[in-house]
């Protein structure tokens, strides 16, 4: 970090006005009292002397006050650290003694904050103090909202809110508008229809509605017993998710203990893992499988403890099958070499569908023809088909000829969905539309068969421009020249 000093003299800076609010505060400061710290009506401006001064890495200037100043109704001593910007505005303050800022007793040595209006943000308490109907704890960190109110703090009493008891030596938290966001139960409470325990920490929105609980023992919700820890709720107040306790049935599924079960915002299962061997949606699967549903009911994801055959293709152990919501296989890794339509892919790979149930991606495990082309098996990228299973990508086994023009073997061939060739590498040098293309390079087409680009051979004259050989040039799909780059 770069830092300016502006040393030598000090500078008459102009401040912010800052606002008052009447706090109430229950008994005395014990590093000081409260009369020790001065409080006076904030002025129309207020001036302040600093001496050297230095630049943080947030813009603001760091600097000590050279003689006592009045600063947002608040009396501070010389030798008091600020932080403000240019335009004078404090946003930081490092106190030499406990001091009432805006109604409250602040903590000597500590640095409070303040926002952009000029109200508190955050500060450490001096002594137990009274806000809002809680009683905060001496040394707490106190954070506020823009508007004044409490937004953070430790409680050092019991404190109740919304009919709640929250507990003492415990951090509560609040919304704007007072209400908690979060909390440490006191004691048991039930809240929209849960008995929670004491100790459980509840999460709310600014509209009390519970999102989030982190459950102090195990507790029933809708029915099922969870285990302790944490629980969240959807915005209509029903369970989203948590770990099962105990095994459970649920819409015709038993699910192990322990199982992090999940339910979509209709109360629908999303998601949890089977306590026994179960068949399920016409497939069984193992005990210890994972499942995720849609919302319609059909799988969306599976991971099967043990290797599992669905509609005939076995797939491999503790490794993801995906879904489409008609129910068909999206994709999955497949647990031994298996045939589908003449063609065999490979143990341990990953193999795509289309919805229709067309292969889209797989690996080769044994060389492959598909029409007159025979494509070579363990090349990446494999071998994918378009949802009519015509070929859509391949490495060629051996040269090949598509209209005319030779292409190497070994290399990845990429066609259009019309059977055209999209992309390949040229076996000998090729003469295309009146321009030789150099062998080895790679050339792509459009789908009316032009060339989009190439490599040329040659010294050429093309359109009236002069380029290099071994210059790559690419054209619009009307012929035009539309970039060049020489290698």
């Amino acid at each position: 970090m770069q830092v300016r000093y502006l040393v030598g003299f000090s500078l008459l800076l102009i401040a912010f006005t800052s606002c008052s609010s009447t706090e109430v505060t229950r008994r005395p400061a014990r590093h000081a009292s409260a009369s020790d710290a001065v409080t006076s009506p904030a002025p129309a401006k207020t001036q302040f002397k600093v001496g050297k001064m230095a630049y943080d890495e947030n813009g603001r200037i760091v600097a000590k006050l050279v003689a006592e100043a009045v600063i947002g109704g608040v009396k501070y001593d010389p030798g008091t650290k600020l932080w403000f910007y240019p335009n004078g505005q404090v946003v930081g303050v490092r106190l030499t003694r406990d001091t009432v800022i805006q109604g409250v007793t602040y903590e000597a040595g500590s640095r409070v904050r303040f926002y952009d209006n000029g109200n508190m943000k955050e500060g450490r308490l001096a002594q137990e103090t009274l806000l809002q109907t809680l009683l905060f704890k001496e040394g707490t960190n106190l954070k506020l909202n823009m508007n004044g109110n409490v937004a953070r703090g430790v409680l050092a009493q019991d404190g109740e809110v919304d009919g709640n008891k929250y507990r003492a030596e415990s951090t509560i938290e609040l919304f704007e508008n007072e209400k908690v966001e979060s909390g440490e139960l006191a004691e048991d409470a039930t809240i929209q229809r849960i008995k929670f325990g004491a100790g459980t920490r509840v999460y709310f929105d600014n509209k009390t509605r519970l999102t989030r609980a982190d459950l102090s023992r195990e507790t029933v919700i809708g029915g099922l017993r969870f285990r302790v820890g944490s629980v969240d709720f959807r915005a209509n107040g029903g369970i989203w998710q948590g770990e099962l306790a105990e095994r459970a049935t649920v819409q015709g599924t038993t699910y192990q203990a322990g199982t992090w079960i999940g339910f979509d915002a209709n109360g629908k299962i999303e998601d949890g893992t089977l306590v026994k061997d179960t068949k399920v949606r016409g497939t069984r699967f193992r005990a210890g499988t994972e499942i995720r549903f849609y919302d319609n009911g059909k799988f969306e994801r599976v991971i099967p403890s043990k290797d599992t055959a669905i509609r005939g293709i076995k797939y491999k152990a503790r490794q993801w099958i995906g879904f489409y919501e008609n129910g068909r296989t999206k994709e999955g890794v497949l647990a031994e070499d298996t045939v589908i339509r003449g063609i065999t892919y490979k143990e341990g790979s990953r193999l795509m569908f289309y919805e229709n149930g067309v292969v889209s991606d797989g690996e080769l495990a044994k060389d492959a023809t598909v029409g007159k082309i025979r494509f070579r098996a363990n090349k990446w990228p494999g071998i994918g088909f378009y949802e009519d299973g015509s070929v859509r990508y391949g490495v060629l086994d051996s040269e090949a000829f598509f209209a005319g023009v030779k292409y190497r073997s070994g290399k990845t061939m990429k066609f259009h969905d019309n059977g055209r060739v999209l992309w390949g590498t040229l076996a000998v040098q090729t003469s295309i539309g009146g321009i030789r293309f150099r062998p080895g390079s790679e050339i792509l087409f459009y789908e009316n068969g032009k060339v989009a680009n190439g490599t040329i051979a040659d010294n050429s004259i093309i359109q009236g421009k002069r380029f290099k050989a071994g210059t790559e040039i690419g054209f619009y799909e009307n012929g035009n020249v539309r970039f060049w780059a020489s290698r």
